[in-house]
């Protein structure tokens, strides 16, 4: 079935984020409204945003911005602490947020990020803790210390660069547009045929696509379709891979290989065969 790239992420009722300890397999590309942290506590991914790829590896903390097309994949058996921060909670504790963005990729870390990194380290490690235990007035310390987290974030992490994100002004019409080609990505549809649809220009349209999601619109197009076509590769091991292209939009089987080398950096026979059937949710 296929699933919309936005995510809507859901709290528990005593905490206003989300805190998670589990294995990635496959997260296929998708957004929300929210700044989300990856703790990486064991093993190794691939962490795709926009058109940047990383690798993060055990003790790495990564940062994805809110609105920010991402995907994630595990390249072995990992442990990850995944932390969804929603907007709504950042804007009610700390003022201007929605204007700031953050740059923190434990991998890349400058020498006078080190000891702000390890304390955001050491904080995240104790949400995690705190949250197993679920102890006297925990919601209090996790509050606290998620705070304490972002206040380092800024002081130390904050980018000067700005792009890349859904415009709240534009995400109705982005939504709708996401929308039609969730459904129909498996037809021939094109920036043309959108663009008419929408009543915009082609130029215009490209311009939007790429200024609100990071891609632009074939990339885009290309990944669900992939996504997609993923999914149906590992549940149904005897499906022929000329018939996969075919159903999930691409033009033939030479153009899918083509894709799914250049994303996964290898075939879809060996993609299949080194993983096993089904996917991890995304939560």
């Amino acid at each position: 079935m296929k699933t919309s790239i936005f995510e809507l992420v859901e709290t528990a009722d005593d905490l206003p984020f989300d805190v998670s300890l589990h294995r990635v397999n496959y997260v296929p590309s998708h957004w929300h409204n929210s700044v989300e942290i990856i703790f990486v506590l064991s093993g190794n991914l691939e962490v795709t945003v926009g058109n940047e790829r990383h690798t993060i590896t055990e003790g790495d903390v990564f940062v994805i911005n809110s609105s920010h097309v991402h995907e994630v994949i595990g390249l072995d058996m990992n442990i990850i602490a995944t932390f969804l921060i929603p907007m709504v909670f950042l804007k009610e504790n700390i003022k201007g947020i929605e204007d700031i963005q953050f740059e923190c990729n434990s991998s890349a870390v400058r020498p006078e990020q080190k000891s702000g990194l390890d304390r955001i380290r050491q904080m995240l490690a104790e949400m995690v803790e705190l949250k197993q235990k679920k102890g006297e007035a925990y919601e209090l310390d996790m509050g606290i210390r998620m705070l304490a987290v972002f206040s380092m974030l800024i002081k130390q992490f904050k980018s000067s660069e700005t792009g890349g994100a859904i415009n709240e002004k534009y995400m109705e019409r982005m939504l709708r547009i996401i929308n039609y080609i969730d459904e129909h990505y498996n037809e021939p549809i094109t920036l043309q045929s959108i663009a008419k649809q929408e009543v915009l220009s082609v130029p215009y349209l490209s311009k939007f696509f790429s200024e609100n999601i990071g891609l632009n619109f074939q990339s885009y197009l290309t990944s669900i379709r992939l996504k997609n076509a993923v999914e149906e590769l590992l549940r149904h091991e005897d499906l022929p891979i000329a018939d996969l292209a075919l159903s999930h939009g691409f033009p033939n089987a030479k153009s899918f290989y083509t894709a799914f080398k250049n994303k996964y950096r290898m075939t879809p026979h060996e993609y299949r065969n080194v993983n096993s059937i089904g996917l991890t949710g995304k939560r």
